[in-house]
């Protein structure tokens, strides 16, 4: 192990010594520059304390190295300037243009003639590929074949570089060593001497009587800039500008992203503590209600370290790590279990406490804290931090819902005590992936919310599920319906929702889930329309969210619309290309395929990861706060947003009841290429009768049975004729 890292840093410490001595070659001697930027600062410093002193020019001023080139040049540009603009209106110069003229027709001409047998030559190939072949091609062409052995036996160079990128990246030693070669880079270039001349430019300006001349100093930290610049060259410069002209978009798409988050957890702390979400199906409710659940679990456990905070700084003197240890022990070995039993068991210390008998605490240092509006013992202090620590510290999301959300950078903590990322932390990475610990939220027991009648009685501990969380119910009328649902639903039986008491809980849930004055509980709901819920609970919820319209997808990056578009232009014509000759040719590889996949996937891809990365959507709301039968609340229209990085990343599925559906059908002999097709346009009475339709059996049933009446009147009539004709033979 300590050799693979010793060959690492050794290639490490050469190639970059390569690029320093490259460096060095290309910006020459440094030293030199740097020390008349030295003297200059030094002589910049006196000037602070001499009495009578005169300006300083900067070293590009006083050898006239720098200047005498630069100012040569510019010379020669305006005179050059002069000169042409005097030429083109002699007689040389109409000469002159008449000449360049016939240059370009001849140009033209040369291209009329070359564009005939471009496009003949592209024809010509198009025909080849295109063309369909006898047999179908399955085996790779010989070039394919051989880079592909190739590709396997450079397998263990492949992983060597993986090995060493893989260290170069997390290694402390690596970065030791780039920093120490970036240093080098910085005084080589001369970046170093033009930094000591602007602080000695600082000193003099800004803390001299005399000060110095501004624009001396401007145009001598241009000057050396424009040399670096020539010396790198044009292409490196156009790489670096393109470089950093990628960092500014996208460094204004995040922030612009981030504003968005703000905004979106700016809705979420504004909702009281139960809220429906209603909407036309497929609009977003489900999403929407999932993005919100995850800012407001990260904000309960914000408000948990508010707490924490706040009575650490009440009472300083208190041994607050031992009670966090004392928490962590007592949940660890199961001897606590939720907060009941936390502010039983504190209480009981606090009352029975002696002198110091409280975690050490001396009562001489204070027992109580008023907070300007009331007085606040070190007991009840206690208390409420044992409780936000306990909701705090464990790392799980607080949040119980009756389908699976993923959380991210929730579980553990960072170093000796337990901190958690932003809540816009996922967007720090722009569109990089990056490893995160992932948790799901706890499983929802609906007896934990029925109060009055369960359906599993012998389960005491039910309520004990949930102790300070966000809960969120999709589908929340499929499973409380409304008062055409309870037709046939008795009081006095079993547990149903007409009497299991579960919108009382939710009227209650302050009380249970409440800690230091603040409610840790927040409901969120959906369902298609609000009818669908019976009346009591919708009053029950105190916000109300109806979803008017969600926009098309936008991005952040400025003139990625542009980009995308380029991008489906060249993917969609290559893969036209490709599939025409898997028609034409069958799946067999060559050169060319194989590289055009390459080139399509990797645009392809790109543009995907941008449009995932930096896309987002608007969303239109109404939000009705205090809403009743009685009353219509007050309503406004707001804007949210979904930030595709966040609510595409794996949140939520949105076919969490697929699992129902998998069971019927996975030890099932069919399959959709078995069913049943018609045969013509119009349908016979058996094609009719399979679909087993309510109004098709009704139409079927009401048919067969005229059909049926009809004939049986047919009989009746004519044994009614032929006993009229037997009558009429007996009296003949």
């Amino acid at each position: 192990m300590y050799k693979r890292q010793a060959i690492f840093a050794a290639v490490y410490v050469a190639l970059l010594s390569g690029v320093c001595l490259l460096a060095y070659f290309i910006f020459g001697d440094p030293f030199g520059r740097i020390g008349k930027a030295g003297a200059y600062l030094w002589r910049c410093l006196c000037l602070v304390f001499a009495e009578d002193a005169k300006q300083i020019d900067p070293p590009t001023f006083q050898d006239g190295g720098d200047m005498g080139w630069m100012l040569g040049y510019a010379s020669s540009f305006l005179y050059s300037l002069y000169a042409g603009f005097a030429f083109t209106f002699s007689a040389g110069g109409f000469a002159w243009a008449l000449k360049e003229g016939l240059e370009t027709m001849k140009t033209v001409f040369q291209i009329m003639v070359a564009l005939p047998i471009a496009f003949l030559s592209l024809f010509l190939i198009k025909w080849l590929l295109f063309s369909g072949s006898d047999e179908e091609i399955t085996a790779d062409s010989r070039l394919v074949a051989a880079i592909s052995k190739a590709w396997r036996k450079a397998k263990p160079v492949r992983s060597a570089i993986a090995g060493f990128l893989s260290w170069a990246k997390s290694s402390r030693l690596a970065r030791l060593i780039f920093l120490c070669f970036a240093a080098w880079i910085f005084v080589a270039s001369g970046l170093l001497s033009m930094a000591l001349e602007a602080i000695g430019f600082y000193f003099a300006f800004c803390f001299s009587a005399c000060g110095a001349d501004p624009l001396k100093e401007i145009v001598s930290l241009f000057a050396q800039l424009l040399a670096i610049a020539m010396k790198l060259g044009w292409p490196f410069l156009s790489l670096l500008g393109a470089f950093l002209a990628w960092r500014l978009c996208r460094r204004s798409a995040l922030n612009r992203l981030k504003r968005m988050q703000g905004a979106n957890e700016e809705v979420a702390d504004g909702l009281s503590v139960c809220t429906a979400i209603t909407g036309a199906p497929g609009i977003g409710k489900t999403k929407m209600m999932t993005s919100i659940a995850v800012d407001l679990e990260r904000s309960q456990r914000e408000a948990a370290f508010s707490i924490i905070k706040k009575y650490a700084s009440a009472f300083p003197w208190f041994d607050w790590p031992s009670l966090e240890r004392w928490v962590e022990g007592e949940v660890g070995s199961r001897g606590l279990s939720n907060r009941a039993q936390i502010r039983a068991k504190l209480g009981a210390m606090w009352s029975d406490r002696a002198d110091g008998g409280f975690f050490n605490y001396e009562p001489s240092r204070g027992e109580y804290f008023f907070d300007g509006a009331r007085r606040i013992s070190l007991g009840y202090a206690a208390d409420c931090y044992a409780e936000a620590y306990f909701l705090y510290f464990p790392g799980l999301p607080l949040a119980v819902t009756n389908y699976s959300i993923r959380f991210t950078d929730t579980a553990d903590g960072f170093g000796y005590f337990p901190l958690y990322p932003s809540a816009s932390a996922y967007l720090d990475g722009g569109c990089r992936y990056s490893e995160a610990k992932e948790s799901f939220s706890a499983i929802v027991d609906f007896d934990s919310r029925r109060i009055a009648k369960r359906i599993d009685e012998s389960d005491v501990d039910a309520a004990s599920g949930m102790d300070g969380q966000v809960e969120a119910y999709t589908e929340v009328d499929k499973e409380r319906g409304n008062r055409n649902d309870y037709r046939g639903l008795k009081a006095d039986g079993g547990a149903n929702a007409t009497n299991d008491g579960f919108n009382w809980s939710v009227k209650l849930t302050r009380h249970d889930f409440t800690i230091d004055g603040y409610p840790f509980t927040k409901i969120l709901m959906d369902t298609q329309r609000p009818d669908s819920v019976n009346a009591d609970l919708r009053e029950t919820c105190e916000d109300s969210i109806f979803i008017y319209s969600k926009g098309p997808s936008e991005n952040a990056l400025p003139l990625f619309s542009y980009a995308k578009d380029l991008c489906a232009l060249l993917v969609g014509a290559w893969e036209s290309a490709y599939y025409r000759i898997r028609a034409a040719r069958g799946p067999g590889r060559t050169c060319l395929t194989v590289c055009g996949n390459a080139i399509s996937s990797a645009i392809r891809n790109w543009s995907l990861r941008m449009e995932k990365s930096y896309g987002y959507e608007r969303v239109l709301f109404k939000h009705t706060v205090g809403a009743g039968t009685s009353f219509s609340g007050v309503s406004a229209l707001e804007e949210y947003y979904f930030i595709r990085r966040k609510v595409e990343s794996g949140l939520y599925a949105t076919d969490c009841y697929r699992g129902l559906s998998d069971a019927r059908k996975i030890e099932s002999g069919k399959g959709y290429l078995d069913a049943p097709r018609y045969t013509s346009t119009s349908m016979s009475v058996a094609e009719m009768k399979r679909q087993h339709s309510y109004f098709i059996d009704k139409l079927v049933d009401q048919t067969e049975k005229s059909i049926l009446e009809r004939r049986q009147k047919a009989q009746e009539e004519g044994e009614s004729d032929a006993k009229e004709e037997n009558d009429e033979d007996l009296q003949d």
